[in-house]
C-alpha cells in the first residue's frame, strides 16, 4: 500500500475492474511506506492514502478522511496465512493466528467479504 504521491509526476495504477485499468496522474514531494504516516499525511491534505478501510477506520468515522474511487476498490477477503498444519503449532504462531482471526471478525465482517 502506498501514498499516491511521488517525487515526480507519474501515472499510478489505482485499480482495475472488468478488465479496465484506472491510472491517476500524481505529482508531489512525498512518498511514504508506513501506513500510520500515510493516514496522517492524508488527513493533513498532503495526498491520497491507499490504505485499507480498517487502517483508516477512526479517521473515516471522524470525517477526517473520505473514500475516493470506491467503485475501483477491490473487496478485501480477509487475511490469509499458510502454515504446515500437520505439525505442532508453536504458541507464538497460535497467538498470531488468533489475533488475525479476531481482526478479521472485527474489521471485515463476513457479509462484506468476497
Amino acid at each position: 500500500m502506498h501514498l499516491l504521491q511521488a517525487a515526480q509526476r507519474q501515472d499510478v495504477s489505482v485499480g482495475a475492474r472488468r478488465g479496465e485499468e484506472f491510472k491517476l496522474e500524481v505529482q508531489g514531494a512525498i512518498t511514504l511506506d508506513h501506513i500510520g504516516l500515510m493516514v496522517t499525511a492524508a488527513i493533513k491534505g498532503l495526498g491520497i492514502a491507499y490504505v485499507s478501510a480498517a487502517t483508516a477506520k477512526a479517521a473515516l468515522a471522524a470525517g477526517e478522511l473520505v473514500p475516493v474511487l470506491a467503485d475501483w476498490t477491490p473487496p478485501f477477503p480477509g487475511h490469509h496465512l499458510y502454515y504446515p498444519s500437520h505439525r505442532l503449532v508453536p504458541a507464538a504462531l497460535r497467538t498470531f493466528i488468533d489475533v488475525l482471526r479476531e481482526i478479521d471478525r472485527q474489521d471485515y465482517p463476513a457479509d462484506r467479504r468476497i
